[in-house]
């Protein structure tokens, strides 16, 4: 006797097989790398996270920047920082212009393999870039009250200044 089932248990059970399958013949390291500023203004830095979602250890040990003109920057990871399978790790670096320019990121493995920054990431990160270079200046949280309020403190302390120095004057002219 035949049993139905129904089509959804049937989809899981094809996706399932599809998903073990994909993992078996998946490469043995695969590094998924994204950047992104830690805040804006002067002093940036940029945060790579970088998970390993392969089944072996990798230990890093360069950032490569290659730029449009075809030059190439090179940022060394000392010491080198090693991802475990399914872990993820964050790496700060200086904020290099060269990023602007970058045709191509990548980090470099302890054996030399280049685990790239994919396209679409590298555009991000270049757009947050140039929005922070072309951004206006941090906003002030301070009301015209506030402005008002100062103006008139400063101006009491000018009259004031003036006063206590007048007296000054005038004492040593007097004698």
């Amino acid at each position: 006797m035949t049993q139905a089932r129904p089509l959804p248990s049937v989809v899981n059970a094809v996706a399932g097989t599809l998903a073990r399958v994909r993992s078996a013949i998946a490469p043995a390291s695969r590094l998924r790398v994204t950047g992104r500023l830690d805040h804006r203004g002067p002093g940036a830095h940029v945060v790579w996270t970088v998970a390993n979602d392969g089944r072996e250890p990798l230990t890093l040990t360069q950032l490569v920047v290659h730029d449009r003109h075809g030059s190439t920057a090179a940022i060394d990871i000392e010491p080198g920082v090693a991802v475990k399978p399914s872990q993820r790790v964050a790496l700060a670096t200086e904020l290099d212009w060269s990023v602007l320019t970058a045709r191509s990121i990548a980090l470099i493995d302890i054996v030399g393999e280049r685990h790239p920054l994919r396209h679409g990431e590298l555009v991000r990160l270049r757009r947050q870039l140039h929005q922070m270079l072309q951004g206006s200046p941090p906003r002030s949280t301070s009301s015209a009250r506030d402005w008002l309020y100062g103006s008139a403190n400063l101006a009491f302390g000018m009259v004031i200044l003036g006063l206590g120095l007048f007296m000054l004057l005038w004492v040593i002219a007097t004698g």
